[in-house]
């Protein structure tokens, strides 16, 4: 390994990444390797890949996950990492739809414009004007002086903020991007710090996010190996352990591999790589290339030729 790791090391581009399945008793023995090789600070993340549900194989536990290390070559010029939105979560919280305003007929989520969790910063504390003229503001125990939108105060350890400053609050407002909501169970408080009427949220637009993606998760359940076995089996070709396309052809496009990047595998095996690569050319018309290496396998010196 250590070889072939000098060799990526020297092939990959400036924001080139290499990753590499690794299963659970060498997975410490590549992470020194690669550390050594790439630096500690390189190492963008080890997911973990469900390979079955169940099972009674093995003597404690049951293996049912290997490792995917994702490395870079320099973390500091690599882009952010997105994956596609499923329809699942597209169903399940893009909910709304707008009726009126510059984007109507398009779908959106909405999240609080206050959170409990988020970090006290000097112009986030002010109050906001309601629909019926009832000024909300986080809960907390500072409050403005004056009693009108936008007048703030430096908040104190333990006061609530908005997400946004109010010139950023004034602007999504006008866009048409906030939403109000008469409920009984806010957080939001009044002036004088009575329980108020509404909650305030922003709007997360479905077409926004479909544009950028979504922060991958480092545990991979939709890539088991019987989708391999069962590719394989299909196609005629006696190989074990075979990864499935779909999760190279995710990795791929969760890295950002383009149009017409180029894609080296040392580990060719049964030429998953270049298959994935194919099917990702076929969905976008794209014109990626890969490089295969595979070494003789080692056989039997006492079997017949």
């Amino acid at each position: 390994m250590y070889p072939r790791l000098l060799a990526a090391r020297q092939l990959l581009r400036e924001d080139g990444v290499i990753i590499i399945s690794i299963g659970e008793t060498e997975l410490g023995n590549l992470l020194h390797l690669c550390n050594e090789v790439f630096g500690e600070r390189n190492l963008i993340t080890v997911c973990s890949r469900v390979m079955k549900t169940g099972g009674q194989k093995g003597v404690h536990f049951s293996p049912c996950v290997d490792y995917v290390a994702v490395i870079a070559k320099n973390i500091d010029g690599l882009g952010p990492f997105r994956e596609e939105i499923g329809q699942n979560l597209i169903d399940k919280v893009y909910t709304k739809t707008a009726e009126n305003g510059p984007r109507k007929g398009e779908k959106y989520r909405v999240m609080g414009l206050y959170q409990a969790m988020l970090d006290t910063r000097a112009n986030q504390r002010f109050y906001i004007e309601c629909p019926d003229g009832e000024l909300v503001i986080p809960p907390g125990i500072s409050f403005p002086d004056k009693q009108s939108e936008g007048d703030q105060v430096k908040p104190l350890d333990g006061d609530g903020v908005w997400r946004w400053t109010f010139p950023r609050y004034s602007k999504e407002k006008n866009q048409q991007n906030v939403e109000f909501i008469k409920s009984d169970r806010t957080s939001l408080v009044k002036p004088d710090g009575s329980k108020a009427s509404w909650n305030v949220y922003y709007k997360i637009w479905l077409n926004d996010r479909l544009e950028q993606g979504q922060l991958p998760g480092n545990i991979l359940q939709k890539f088991e190996s019987r989708h391999s076995s069962a590719e394989l089996k299909e196609l005629d070709i006696p190989f074990d352990f075979a990864k499935p396309t779909e999760l190279i052809k995710f990795l791929m496009s969760v890295c950002g591999v383009k149009e017409d990047d180029i894609i080296l595998d040392f580990f060719a095996g049964s030429g998953t790589t270049a298959h994935a690569a194919l099917n990702f050319n076929l969905e976008d018309d794209g014109n990626r290339q890969f490089i295969l290496v595979q070494l003789p396998e080692q056989t039997d010196l006492n079997s017949e030729e």
